[in-house]
């Protein structure tokens, strides 16, 4: 699913180099859009498969972490790019960028899988960790109906 996402928005930022209307640019954003929707849950769940359990809140902080440095440098690299070479080669690149991305998902694809079966075998061996019992529905209730005992202060 990776694979397809980033192949879909490289075609749909790729597409942007040809756009001369603004329904086309439109379309090209529709395009880039699906890739997206595609990317983000398939991410969380990859980062989920991967990380251990204990460490799974680190592993999404970082991936976070990761989008926010992206949405910093992309602009200031892209600008420079755009300076250099023009609109046509960075559109282009995010393009190749996108395939480059889709290939290198398919490649490790199967590293992946291999890590993921392994974590899950070693979290079914875990005992799990059991609550204690709750009250009753009924002890529950009435201690949300009753008044507050009141609060002394000083004796």
């Amino acid at each position: 699913m990776l694979a397809l996402a980033a192949l879909v928005m490289g075609v749909g930022f790729g597409l942007t180099a040809f756009a001369d209307t603004i329904w086309l640019y439109g379309l090209t954003v529709l395009i880039w859009t699906l890739g997206e929707m595609l990317n983000s849950p398939s991410n969380a769940t990859l980062i989920a498969e991967l990380s251990p359990a204990a460490l799974r809140g680190r592993y999404q902080g970082v991936f976070s972490l990761s989008w926010q440095l992206a949405g910093a440098l992309a602009p200031v690299l892209g600008g420079l790019l755009r300076e250099q070479a023009g609109n046509t080669a960075l559109w282009l690149a995010c393009a190749g960028i996108g395939v480059v991305t889709a290939v290198a998902h398919l490649v490790s694809g199967p590293a992946r899988e291999r890590r993921a079966t392994r974590l899950r075998a070693a979290g079914a061996a875990v005992t799990p960790v059991t609550l204690a019992r709750t009250p009753a529905p009924e002890a529950g209730e009435a201690a949300a109906t009753s008044p507050a005992a009141p609060v002394r202060v000083g004796s």
